[in-house]
């Protein structure tokens, strides 16, 4: 029941970005480009990843002096009963240069690219329940899960498709990614989406989503390989 709520949340994540952004002056087409990533999956398919080739390395000595800022997010000890399970983990990131950042609640963040509105490419983060059962999805039983799911929301009937699924670490921590495809509102837009499992603690989940003929997978690469648990 817990690995379907984590996906339920998920979804809304993606119903929440979505309806939040004027899409319809938008427009432009599905870009390929990316990074080959090594972590185990349970595709086949010749569909690149944006994940960095060494994604499990621990980016705790990276020298970003020069760049943009350092993010540091730490779920509130003042929780209700819904976050009660929130530890002490901390998730450090550099977030991309010249996006800006709106806090949504104390567990929600969403950094808009510096060419919103007319682009409403984004990054949002999630902080939720954690959910050590999460690893033992396949491709096919996430896919059924989360399209089962989107049914019962705002985006009922959009025709995704599913380009790209693995699992692996990070720091330990178990993670889990995947690649999805499909048009909203006449807009080709692509979501990467990248979790990240504390036990005993929470769960971070990380939306990237480009919209149009925008590109900004180095970006949100760059912004993956930065990441870090502490």
């Amino acid at each position: 029941m817990k690995k379907r709520l984590l996906i339920i949340t998920l979804v809304l994540s993606l119903v929440f970005v979505l309806s939040s952004c004027g899409l319809r002056d938008v427009v432009g087409v599905k870009d390929d480009s990316g990074k080959n990533d090594t972590a185990q999956t349970d595709n086949d398919s010749s569909v690149e990843s944006i994940l960095p080739d060494d994604s499990s390395q621990d980016d705790t000595d990276s020298d970003t002096s020069d760049g943009p800022p350092t993010v540091t997010v730490e779920p509130d000890d003042d929780t209700d009963d819904d976050t009660s399970e929130f530890g002490d983990s901390v998730i450090n990131y550099t977030s991309p240069y010249g996006w800006t950042s709106e806090e949504l609640s104390d567990y929600s963040v969403i950094y808009y690219n510096p060419n919103y509105p007319t682009d409403v490419s984004n990054i949002n983060l999630i902080v939720t329940l954690p959910d050590t059962t999460l690893k033992n999805y396949s491709q096919e039983q996430f896919e059924e899960v989360f399209l089962d799911t989107l049914q019962s929301t705002d985006l009922a009937g959009i025709d995704i498709s599913f380009d790209y699924f693995e699992k692996g670490t990070l720091d330990g921590y178990d993670t889990l990614y995947f690649e999805a495809s499909y048009d909203y509102m006449g807009v080709p837009m692509v979501q990467y989406q990248y979790y990240i499992v504390v036990p005993g603690d929470c769960t971070y989940i990380l939306t990237f989503t480009q919209a149009g003929d925008n590109n900004w997978t180095a970006e949100f690469a760059d912004m993956i390989d930065s990441i870090y648990i502490s």
